[in-house]
């Protein structure tokens, strides 16, 4: 299967924002359902619809109703949290299960109809996408049919009225050795994805962290935003675990139109061996530039007039430059071949 899931063309940015707001039912005070399958209110931590396995040339479905999400006490602020571990999709009928990463989703999703060939290449991508290796995920890889049978497992996410700059996490997480968990943030306009986020580690963490995010594009407007929230890999332990909390937005200031028109040319861009910032205003800058874990890895203070940055030791893909200059800052995407 190709690489389905193009929402992981993750290209890290680093932006300063200053209005926040919280995700809906981000602290996870609230709950509904039984014990046995109690969901945070406004998201969704389970896989419940059917199936598809081949029986005698026929497409048979097989009920699925796994969850991964729980309550917890130990919380960050508040009296819960969410606690995810990875468990295993059973077909009691045919005496077989399969371990699965787990997944808490923004939105409420259920009623998918999925052949267990997806699945299982789903098993696989995330194993891959868990251990940090995602240069091979682009846009020409999309397999469309397969995506849009996973779309049916993928929930609506919610409404924005604003473009996120980063989202903001508190977590706690024990993995097994060679588990890692991700978060994954698309903002949407017109159901269309637009901006990303993403995040992955498989270091433990004793006490709670916070993690903030980036998204890759926070000059464009949007309408809502997708949040997936997992841990585990291809053979995903129930021992693993993953706590998160007060999860937050930062927002640009006063929406898209804040930002003015970049007064900034960066060529050549792609680049190979180096770049140049070229400003227009004969001003003072700096800038800093992000690889796609959102790590500092180029920075310079009081810049005046071209600036060379040499990406000669650099892996190739794709960074994220930001530039500030009398108090505003530009944003700008940088290849590296």
């Amino acid at each position: 299967m190709k690489k389905l899931l193009f929402i992981l063309t993750i290209l890290c940015g680093a932006l300063t924002m200053t209005a926040q707001n919280v995700v809906n039912n981000g602290d996870f005070e609230s709950w509904t359902g039984s014990a046995v399958a109690q969901q945070p209110t406004g998201w969704t931590t389970g896989l419940i619809g059917n199936i598809m396995i081949d029986f005698m040339g026929q497409q048979l479905p097989i009920p699925i109703n796994t969850y991964f999400g729980s309550k917890s006490t130990d919380a960050h602020s508040g009296t819960a949290a969410l606690q995810l571990n990875p468990d295993s999709i059973g077909i009691s009928m045919l005496g077989i299960g399969y371990p699965f990463p787990a997944i808490a989703q923004l939105g409420s999703a259920s009623g998918f109809n999925i052949p267990l060939s997806t699945i299982m290449s789903v098993v696989d991508l995330i194993g891959t996408i868990s251990s940090g290796d995602t240069s091979g995920l682009n846009f020409d890889d999309i397999d469309f049919e397969s995506l849009a049978s996973l779309m049916q497992v993928m929930a609506p996410g919610d409404q924005l009225t604003q473009t996120p700059g980063h989202l903001n996490m508190y977590a706690k997480f024990h993995p097994e050795e060679g588990e890692a968990m991700y978060v994954i943030a698309f903002s949407k306009l017109g159901g269309i994805p637009v901006g990303f986020a993403y995040y992955n580690t498989a270091e433990t963490l004793d006490d709670y962290t916070l993690i903030s995010i980036p998204f890759d594009s926070p000059l464009v407007p949007c309408d809502s935003v997708n949040i997936i929230i997992g841990c585990g890999g291809v053979a995903s332990h129930k021992t693993t675990e993953l706590l998160v909390d007060d999860l937050t937005f930062d927002f640009v200031p006063d929406g898209v139109n804040s930002y003015e028109r970049p007064v900034f040319s960066v060529s050549p861009n792609p680049a190979a061996g180096q770049f140049f910032i070229n400003p227009e205003e004969n001003a003072p800058y700096a800038y800093q530039m992000f690889d796609l874990q959102g790590r500092i890895i180029r920075e310079e203070n009081n810049c005046d007039g071209v600036a060379s940055v040499n990406t000669s030791n650099l892996s190739k893909g794709v960074y994220v430059l930001k530039i500030n200059q009398n108090g505003k800052t530009f944003p700008q995407k940088v290849v590296v071949r």
